[in-house]
């Protein structure tokens, strides 16, 4: 038994490689340029707010304005720190969403055709080899349910480290928003 039957077969499984090859690569590339375009967002953004936290230092005549401007500045940068990594982690992880349902509708496109070339095989297949034929059928079963427990254990965990993550930035929202230093008042001491 030939596993193409006609070239158009052969061609028609190449294209279909080609299509999947093209759609993982522009996926990646598409990350690719959401990272980049976030860290030349992240670079000017923070590059502007040095000169501007510079600028105050520069200014500062009482050291106790020194202490105020270091807490709120550095606050502000913590924040947008955090704010980076949030966007990072987001785009990737949009990016593992896209190519696991690229990956599970691939795979099980190759399983259907697999188990339609054992099911051809075994109708041609000569007289005795029925055994092979039956481990092979059970062997193809087992594996396909092996990577449906695997790929299902594996969206668990994506989708715990998901909600971890975001429970976290909740929680690091909370804390920063509870450690703003309150607005310095311009009331007078009275003399004891």
């Amino acid at each position: 038994m030939e596993f193409f039957t006609t070239p158009d077969q052969y061609l028609d499984i190449v294209k279909k490689n080609q299509s999947i090859s093209s759609d993982f690569t522009s996926k990646y590339v598409e990350s690719f340029e959401k990272i980049s375009q976030l860290n030349i967002d992240y670079c000017k953004s923070n590059f502007d707010k040095l000169n501007q936290i510079s600028s105050k230092y520069m200014g500062v005549k009482d050291p106790q304005d020194f202490t105020t401007i270091t807490k709120t500045e550095f606050s502000s940068l913590q924040e947008d720190f955090t704010d980076y990594f949030k966007s990072v982690y987001k785009i990737n992880s949009k990016l593992v969403k896209d190519v696991s349902e690229l990956s599970e509708i691939n795979s099980s496109e190759f399983n259907k055709y697999v188990s339609e070339s054992v099911a051809e095989f075994s109708k041609n297949a000569p007289a005795g080899s029925e055994g092979i034929v039956e481990m092979t059928k059970s062997s193809i079963a087992a594996s396909t349910s092996t990577y449906d427990a695997l790929s299902n254990a594996a969206k668990q965990v994506f989708e715990l480290v998901e909600n971890n993550v975001e429970a976290a930035s909740k929680t690091t929202s909370k804390q920063a928003s509870v450690s703003q230093p309150a607005p310095k008042t311009t009331r007078s001491r009275k003399a004891a």
